[in-house]
This record gives structure tokens, C-alpha cells and sequence, in this order.
């Protein structure tokens, strides 16, 4: 009889495995009492916790300086829906069958409960919102010596606490490559596709975006040879024939008319200093390239850090405004 059968209330106790025990026991049956007694003791000694399969803690559990031992269960097939047997905590997941459900037929074990399941195939985890709940909300292509553990956080539903993948295998964590709209994994580009710069389904590194820059932004400029190359600052083509200087085209510049044939150039965002180059031409009138006596002289001056002037000067002497004035700023 085992003695979690036993009552905690004395006169409960009226029998031994079928021995009576009552105020009329005969002094005969005195000694296989005790010896039965002594055998129920034995047994709970030896194996207290198998006699009861539900024991509860009256507080927090201490091991007492020994380990906390799991078994491993019987081995899992890969499989829709797998069925995980209450055998242990620690599972073998063979096959490659995709998985999507873990044992939610039987619905055996309790809310709360872990287990480890360490993959010998390579069966894709397929997530679910309430059923394999993965990070993200990303399925996980997984490979041979994968480890996964799930904890079970409601009825039928599983949730994945931890992982340990191996770093090898492509798409880890993750079972789809990165697309615009998805989240996945990115593949890092070689030296070669950098240069040649006609993969879209690779990914340069912070070097491999340098080596991109120096190979295609020259070529985009039709510039050869090491030469360093400068990028312009500020552009502007300028109509003045109407006496008030007018912006056609532009960048990064507003105008003030300060006087005939004197323009202020303002920069939107100013320059770092103010020993750029302005180069640029003026010409009185639009005539399609014909020659003029009064042709004119493109001369900027007064160079800041916010802004430049322009004086277009006539060839016959004195300033006029003029049709087109372009220039650009390097620096």
C-alpha cells in the first residue's frame, strides 16, 4: 500500500494492504504491520516521487546542490501536425515533412510546459498566430542539428522561447529570401557584383557600397583615370531682360537684383567656405548665336559663404542686364 494512500487523520488508518488495524487487533497481526509498514517506507524511499503523479511544492523548489534532470522522449517523425508524447522533454524530430501543429489533437499537455526538440532533417516550421507561434511571424527553414524549444501558452498553441541554429545553413531564421514587401534574409554581394552592379538580390556591405561609389559614379560621369572627382554645389540660368533677374533653372540658389546688371546669388544651404569657383557666360540678348557689337562680359566678385554677385559688362563699356546669365559653383 503506498503511503500517499495514508490519511493524516489517525483513525482513517483502519488497514495495512488488507491488514486490519482496529482496537481489536489481534497482538498476532502486530508484527506483520510493522513489517508491511516497513516495506511502504522502503518503497517511498526509494522512489517517493513515480508513487505520486501529481505532486505539488508548498514552496520554491530546491534542488538541494543536485540537478534538475530531464529524459528525452520517444522520437518525433515530422509530420503536420506532430504528436509529442508526455515521455520526456527532450525530443528527436526526424523526416522533413513541413511542420505546422504540434500535438493539438491530444491537447495532453499542460499550459506551461517545455520542451526541446532537436531536428535530424531539415522540416520547414511553418508560424501560426495561435498554433507554432514564431518571432516575427516568420516561418523557419530549419537543418539537421537545429534545436528549438517551445513553450506550450494556451490550448493547441505553442510559442518558440529559444533557439539554437547553426550558422552555416542559409536563411537562418528565416524561410523566404528579403524582398521589398518581405522580411527575410539578404545575401552579401561580391567584389564582382558590386562592380558589375546587375544583381537585385544581394546586398553590399558598408565596403561594398564604397566599391560601388568609386566604380559607377565615375562611370556615370564619363571620368577615367584616378583624378579626383568634384560635385558641383549650386547651378542657376538667369533671364534679366525684363530688368528684374529671373530664375529659369536652378539649384540651391535664390536671386536679389541689386542693380542693372549686378546680380546677388544667395545659396539655400551655405558653402563651407568661400574660396569656390564660379564659372559661368552672359549674353544681352537670346539671338541664336548671332554675332553683336555689344557682346558681354560674365564677371563674379564678392565671394561668401552665403552668397556671390555677378556683373554682366557690355563690350562698348558700362553693365546691362542681360537675357542669359549661367553659371555654376564648385568648391
Amino acid at each position: 500500500m503506498a503511503i500517499s494512500s495514508y490519511s493524516t487523520t489517525a483513525a482513517d488508518n483502519t488497514s495495512i494492504s488488507g491488514i486490519a488495524v482496529t482496537d481489536s487487533t489481534v497482538i498476532d497481526a502486530v508484527d506483520d504491520i510493522i513489517r508491511q509498514l516497513m516495506a511502504d517506507i522502503k518503497t517511498f524511499y526509494d522512489d517517493p516521487i513515480s508513487l505520486d503523479t501529481t505532486p505539488q511544492l508548498g514552496g520554491p523548489l530546491d534542488s538541494n546542490d543536485f540537478s534538475v534532470e530531464w529524459s528525452k522522449g520517444a522520437d518525433v517523425a515530422s509530420a503536420t501536425e506532430i504528436l509529442v508524447l508526455r515521455d520526456g522533454n527532450y525530443f528527436t524530430v526526424t523526416g522533413n515533412i513541413t511542420i505546422t501543429d504540434i500535438e493539438t489533437t491530444a491537447d495532453a499537455w499542460v499550459v506551461g510546459s517545455l520542451i526541446v526538440l532537436h531536428c535530424t532533417g531539415t522540416p520547414l516550421w511553418t508560424h501560426h498566430a495561435t498554433k507554432i507561434i514564431l518571432p516575427d511571424g516568420v516561418n523557419i527553414q530549419s537543418v539537421a542539428g537545429d534545436i528549438f524549444m517551445f513553450q506550450k501558452v494556451a490550448s493547441g498553441s505553442w510559442r518558440l522561447v529559444s533557439s539554437n541554429m547553426l550558422a552555416t545553413a542559409t536563411n537562418r531564421g528565416l524561410a523566404v529570401a528579403a524582398t521589398t514587401t518581405v522580411a527575410g534574409v539578404v545575401e552579401r554581394s561580391t567584389s564582382a557584383e558590386n562592380i558589375t552592379g546587375t544583381s537585385d538580390t544581394v546586398y553590399p556591405t558598408v565596403a561594398g557600397a564604397k566599391e560601388i561609389v568609386d566604380t559607377h559614379v565615375p562611370a556615370v560621369l564619363n571620368a577615367t583615370g584616378t583624378a579626383p572627382i568634384y560635385g558641383c554645389r549650386a547651378f542657376g540660368y538667369i533671364d534679366a531682360s525684363s530688368g528684374t533677374p529671373t530664375l529659369v533653372g536652378s539649384g540651391n540658389v535664390t536671386l536679389t537684383d541689386t542693380a542693372e546688371g549686378d546680380i546677388q546669388v544667395n545659396f539655400i544651404t551655405a558653402m563651407p567656405n568661400a574660396t569656390y569657383a564660379v564659372v559661368g557666360s552672359s549674353k544681352k540678348v537670346d539671338d541664336n548665336g548671332a554675332q553683336q557689337a555689344d557682346r558681354t562680359l560674365f564677371q563674379p566678385y564678392a565671394l561668401t559663404t552665403s552668397n556671390f554677385k555677378i556683373l554682366t559688362v557690355v563690350a562698348e563699356g558700362g553693365v546691362s542686364d542681360c537675357e542669359i546669365v549661367m553659371f555654376a559653383v564648385f568648391g
